[in-house]
């Protein structure tokens, strides 16, 4: 089957895109992954990498919403959940938090969205975080962590963040 010249132009853009942005292989994601979770919370290991080799196989290789760049939300998410260290989070929160972090993007298609009204690219991924741990991590699966895991996926759609940031500073006492 002939391509036609948008789709080249389309598959011409993401190979020049891609160059911009450091990709790792999906071995190595699984691997820091792994690690970043393991430092942050108790939890089966066994279960957690078959979990984590899932959730890459389920990111598109696509120029920006990755498994890499799930993989530097995580990170980020990490080094954020250390300053929350004096608010105690329980252990299925920080899981909870942390895999919302590394999956806010799975599945993604690849289309542009900036500050997309509509957040359906956010319930879409909602629905992949909520199936996956209901597949490998199902005593996770309470009405409170549903309503966690859609509150943070939908607060990565850039229309929320003036809303959560003025939220933000209205409640919390930064030091």
């Amino acid at each position: 089957m002939h391509k036609s010249d948008s789709e080249e132009d389309k598959e011409n853009w993401c190979q020049e895109f891609t160059k911009y942005f450091t990709q790792i292989d999906a071995s190595q994601i699984i691997h820091i992954s792994l690690e970043i979770f393991l430092q942050n919370i108790q939890i089966d290991k066994d279960q957690l990498k078959k979990y984590i080799i899932f959730a890459v196989g389920h990111y598109n290789n696509i120029p920006y919403h990755n498994a890499t760049h799930g993989l530097n939300v995580l990170y980020s998410g990490s080094i954020f959940l250390k300053y929350l260290s004096r608010y105690n989070l329980d252990n299925q929160t920080k899981f909870i938090f942390l895999t919302c972090c590394f999956l806010h993007d799975i599945n993604h298609p690849g289309l542009t969205e900036y500050k997309s009204s509509t957040l359906d690219f956010e319930y879409h991924h909602v629905k992949y975080v909520k199936e996956s741990l209901l597949r490998y991590f199902p005593k996770y699966i309470t009405d409170q962590n549903l309503l966690l895991i859609t509150d943070l996926i939908l607060s990565t759609n850039l229309i929320m963040h003036e809303k959560i940031i003025s939220e933000f500073k209205k409640n919390i006492k930064l030091y």
